[in-house]
């Protein structure tokens, strides 16, 4: 507290969600969780407990909780409309990035010391950051808002079927190695050198559409076909799945931009990823946007690797 930088109110939720969600779920503590939720001044969580425990008797239980969250992955348990009163404030990366930094900095070393609140007015501890981690932090965050840019992006009659995701490590990871063998195997060495791109950027945002007609009939016929059904009989792409698509990579490019990010849109990303199901096998049309936090943008003078 007063020491380090509050934590942002949509990863703030994200952690809220998954912690109820795990600890709801715990054979051994479920009957016996109160109330699990935030702190109004963002640097921490109440955990109430019916009856009467030592730190050190719930840090196993705190421990799962935040491994849990550390390595979830997927939709987050009631984000949803129906389920929550402001769903879209959720940012499961910085939900994961702040779970991984409590157990490396707390958890894996639970000291005497740290199993109670230090007195700030005695000498307690303060943090220093190093230019990496507020880094890592900052690609993340933008990460949440280039994926909140392209849902909010103007869509053709109002139909979203925009989908998006965020890879790091070692997923981000697989993403190239598959943008490798395909540039192998289909001889574009294009494919090769995004791949290196990809590697270079601390993260790898994905943005794909479901491909489906908007339902215009015989008045539109930009797909080349009479009608919709037409379309849909004959496996055609509505014209404006990639107006859609385009519209949301534009705006999420553009927002990284705003936030000082390197990025640069990517096919051949897009093409992996597609042919890794990442984003589902109904998402026809999917892109990739490496967002990349270094002293010189990855993305310029790039040459073709043979």
């Amino acid at each position: 507290p007063n020491t380090d930088p509050v934590m942002d109110t949509d990863a703030v939720h994200a952690i809220e969600h998954l912690g109820a969600t795990y600890l709801r779920n715990d054979p051994q503590w479920k009957d016996r969780v109160l109330y699990f939720g935030p702190m109004g001044c963002r640097t921490g969580f109440y955990l109430l407990l019916a009856g009467s425990y030592e730190s050190r008797d719930v840090l196993p239980l705190v421990d799962g909780m935040f491994r849990f969250i550390a390595g979830y992955e997927g939709e987050i348990p009631g984000a949803s409309a129906k389920d929550c009163g402001n769903y879209l404030d959720m940012n499961l990366p910085m939900a994961r990035y702040h779970a991984e930094k409590y157990i490396r900095e707390v958890l894996d070393h639970p000291a005497r010391d740290r199993l109670s609140y230090p007195d700030l007015h005695q000498g307690g501890f303060a943090m220093f950051y190093n230019s990496e981690e507020m880094e890592r932090r900052a690609v993340l965050d933008a990460a949440a808002r280039v994926c909140a840019a392209a849902r909010t992006a103007p869509k053709a009659r109002g139909i979203d079927n925009i989908h998006t995701a965020v890879l790091t490590d070692a997923d981000k990871d697989a993403v190239a190695e598959t943008m490798e063998r395909m540039g192998n195997a289909l001889g574009a060495d294009f494919f090769l050198r995004d791949a290196g791109n990809v590697r270079t950027a601390q993260v790898l945002v994905l943005i794909g559409i479901e491909e489906g007609q908007r339902g215009l009939g015989e008045i539109c016929g930009y797909c080349h076909f009479k009608n919709c059904a037409e379309c849909r009989e004959n496996r055609g792409v509505c014209a404006y799945d990639p107006i859609d698509v385009g519209i949301a990579l534009g705006s999420a490019a553009a927002t990284a931009a705003d936030l000082r990010m390197d990025s640069r849109i990517l096919f051949s990303a897009g093409r992996a990823a597609k042919e890794m199901g990442l984003l589902g096998e109904t998402v026809g049309q999917v892109f990739g946007l490496p967002l990349s936090v270094s002293g010189k943008s990855p993305f310029f003078d790039r040459k073709r690797k043979a």
